[in-house]
């Protein structure tokens, strides 16, 4: 596999700093943070309103907002729920608008960053060096194309943007290794800027780019065989096949939730509305009276966060009733689209180079560097 041409120019979306709001998931109410080898050790609680509590030196203070150790770049753990968290870079506490917890923000040198995403993302499966180096410049691509996706911060520590958890456990010198070694390096497009590429753990077979599914302009070619001689180079992830169970009640209640609509009696649910690399689109729900179209995005979103995440490991599913159950027969993990986590290993281990993976799943874009 020709490799692709590393290009040395000008970058101006190259970010000093990345802000990322991290643990939110948990809803923090309160919290303790320390700096590793310092000697600030606080503790935040959210009181009212826009405020929190924050007691250091067994002063109390009530503020909106308190950045730890004067807002200095440093390493610090955050201990919530029973659990240790580790970040680098300057640590901030806030009210979120309209929330009513201790909100928090690393800003983070872009590197750093990730460093730590590797963490998260991979979390020591399907790594080895020449396929971490090229999530590690799919990563940095993704930050610096979504600048501000959040507003008053760039990025989430979940799945919506990219997974950065924090566990001391899952820090791998091989994930430092892959930053450094592609220190700078990003996925570009035509014009120079970073590009619109995502990554997943397992395509399932097939990978396709984003204006696919979401909608919007390609900056990569179509759907992708992740595979050759009739063998799927991401076969060996545990998602590569799936079968998951979904209660026709759970369906209902979703419906009603969302739309309003009461579906009665037994109801049928169809995967609709497929792209060419087979995600699906829409759900079509309906009872004896009633159709309802259920965008998919939705639906995950919505199942998701009231029942189990882990019911819908990938978007491309086909759909069979059963009792009062669907069985959703699936293939991937994650979205499906470009680099695929555990295809890319595969290949890195038949001797593949960075550049010859990232060529593979984005073909026809250029590698580029900003100057030192």
């Amino acid at each position: 596999m020709a490799a692709a041409v590393l290009v040395f120019m000008y970058v101006p979306l190259c970010a000093q700093t990345l802000k990322v709001r991290v643990l939110n998931i948990y809803h923090p109410e309160s919290l303790e943070a320390l700096q590793l080898n310092g000697v600030e050790k606080v503790k935040v609680r959210y009181v009212k309103g826009d405020n929190i509590e924050v007691i250091y030196n067994n002063e109390k203070k009530i503020t909106n907002q308190y950045f730890l150790n004067s807002g200095r770049y440093g390493e610090y753990e955050i201990r919530l729920n029973g659990k240790s968290y580790i970040y680098k870079g300057k640590v901030m506490f806030f009210v979120p608008k309209d929330e009513k917890e201790a909100g928090i923000i690393v800003e983070m040198d872009p590197e750093d960053y990730v460093s730590a995403s590797l963490d998260g993302e991979l979390e020591g499966f399907y790594s080895s060096p020449e396929s971490d180096k090229a999530l590690a410049i799919a990563i940095r691509t993704y930050a610096l194309k979504n600048l501000k996706r959040h507003g008053y911060y760039d990025l989430c520590d979940l799945t919506h943007c990219q997974r950065l958890n924090g566990r001391v456990q899952l820090k791998r010198d091989s994930n430092t290794k892959a930053a450094e070694a592609t220190h700078g390096v990003i996925i570009a497009d035509k014009k120079g800027n970073p590009a619109d590429i995502y990554f997943s753990g397992c395509c399932g077979g097939e990978t396709e780019p984003p204006g696919n599914i979401w909608g919007g302009n390609n900056d990569s070619a179509g759907v992708i065989k992740c595979g050759a001689g009739g063998v799927d180079f991401c076969k060996s992830h545990v998602f590569y096949r799936w079968e998951k169970e979904i209660k026709a009640s759970s369906v209902k209640s979703l419906v009603k939730e969302k739309t309003g609509i009461h579906l009665k009696g037994n109801i049928d649910m169809s995967a609709e509305d497929l792209t060419p690399g087979g995600n699906v689109r829409m759900l079509l729900i309906k009872d004896k009276k009633n159709t309802v179209e259920f965008p998919l995005e939705k639906f995950i979103s919505a199942y998701g966060k009231k029942y189990r995440w882990s019911d819908m490991p990938s978007r491309k599913f086909t759909v069979l009733k059963k009792g009062t159950s669907f069985i959703l027969k699936g293939r991937g993990a994650g979205h499906g689209c470009g680099l695929c986590l555990a295809g890319a290993h595969m290949l890195a281990l038949k001797g593949w180079s960075y550049e010859g993976v990232l060529n593979f799943y984005y073909p026809g874009m250029q590698l580029i560097k900003a100057p030192e």
